[in-house]
């Protein structure tokens, strides 16, 4: 069951879906295996749980990159950032009360288990930034819904510096 879905920022069309099976799928129109004029699915991330809900950022990084966050239904937030010429994962940030390592050979930057949510998180959408060359740091904003009636706006800035 998909529980959410994402447009990428960009003249490209490739978004991104999130399921109850655990998966972030990325997609993209005119792929090998997809019908005429239609979308093939290109890649998927694993989570431990349940995709609830999935934003990027409206801002095109250099390189061709983009910001995902993804939130769990254990209020597990995670934000990618995303090599949008090949939907490749470049890097992964955790947000997660539980600090667990995940599977992964990847080694994600953990931050502050009382950002997250107690219970799942149901809706999440970055803050619009300025349409100019130089996006500064400080505009990463992500305002988190959760079940748990809460309602928060993380500051994320230079965590998502988007070297590796």
């Amino acid at each position: 069951m998909i529980l959410d879905a994402a447009w990428a920022p960009g003249p490209e069309y490739k978004f991104a879906t999130a399921g109850r099976d655990k998966q972030v799928k990325l997609w993209a129109k005119g792929e090998e295996g997809s019908v005429e004029g239609g979308y093939a699915h290109v890649t998927s991330i694993k989570e431990d749980g349940p995709v609830t809900a999935i934003d990027f950022a409206d801002t095109l990084l250099q390189d061709n990159r983009a910001w995902l966050a993804v939130g769990t239904e254990t209020g597990k937030l995670v934000i990618y950032l995303i090599s949008l010429t090949d939907l490749a994962v470049v890097k992964k940030v955790v947000v997660d009360k539980r600090y667990s390592a995940p599977s992964s050979n990847m080694r994600p930057e953990l931050i502050g288990s009382s950002l997250c949510p107690a219970k799942a998180v149901t809706q999440l959408s970055w803050k619009p930034v300025s349409e100019t060359t130089d996006v500064k740091e400080e505009e990463f904003e992500l305002a988190v819904a959760s079940e748990d009636c809460s309602m928060r706006v993380l500051s994320l800035g230079r965590l998502l510096s988007p070297s590796p």
